[in-house]
């Protein structure tokens, strides 16, 4: 389950729309993620975490891409030993962003398998009613031993505005909750079941995510720095 820690955030796109939040309706959500129109040559985004100082820091990296006309998001997740671990190409529609290609590399950053993507919703930039659930879900082969095939699910509720702190300063935030699975098929089939949380910040994107495997196994990251290319 070496995966696990590479899979996924749902990075996603800003706009110019105001947020709006009214009888479950929610709008400019774009205004939550990843300014792309200002990424420039790129942006790297890095996470550190807040539960287990033994944890290594989370580091993406993010490009703007255009291929026949269209636009896209070019995320990349990279390993502490440097190697890119998860490349990922999610176009950018008016409705929202939607994952067209994912690949996963092994611990060395070679061997690339690329995943089937059964829904490629990725993020809505506007939601008619908040009880709505948003699936997404990909399948790929373990690079490090293509016998080993995994399915990654997650149903993403959208629960609205708040306001967060964040480096001292107060923030509008956009709350998300997140039902994770896991699935292999090594020794036999074996499927983890988790809840997370994910929290936009306007302007900046994703800023904190939270992951509750086990009661004695909780990721918890918060953005620490962004750099630019």
């Amino acid at each position: 389950m070496k995966f696990v820690s590479y899979i996924f955030f749902g990075i996603l796109i800003v706009g110019c729309q105001s947020p709006k939040q009214d009888r479950g309706l929610l709008s400019g959500l774009e205004e939550f993620y990843i300014p792309w129109k200002s990424l420039g040559k790129g942006k790297i985004y890095v996470y550190k975490s807040l539960n287990d100082d033994r944890m290594p820091n989370e580091t993406w990296s993010f490009t703007s891409v255009e291929k026949e006309g269209k636009k896209f998001i070019q995320a990349k997740f990279l390993a502490p030993n440097n190697t890119v671990g998860q490349e990922s190409l999610d176009e950018i529609l008016p409705e929202g962003i939607i994952n067209r290609s994912l690949t996963i590399y092994d611990r060395s950053g070679e061997n690339p398998q690329s995943a089937a993507i059964g829904s490629g919703v990725l993020f809505p930039f506007s939601i008619k009613d908040t009880s709505a659930i948003f699936l997404y879900r990909v399948n790929w082969n373990d690079p490090d031993d293509t016998t080993q095939n995994y399915t990654l699910i997650k149903n993403r509720k959208f629960l609205g505005f708040n306001k967060a702190d964040f480096k001292s300063t107060q923030i509008d935030i956009l709350d998300v909750k997140t039902k994770e699975a896991l699935e292999s098929n090594a020794q036999g089939t074996l499927s983890i079941e988790y809840e997370a949380q994910e929290k936009y910040a306007k302007g900046i994107g994703l800023f904190y995510y939270k992951k509750e495997f086990k009661k004695d196994f909780i990721k918890e990251y918060i953005l620490d720095t962004i750099i630019d290319l």
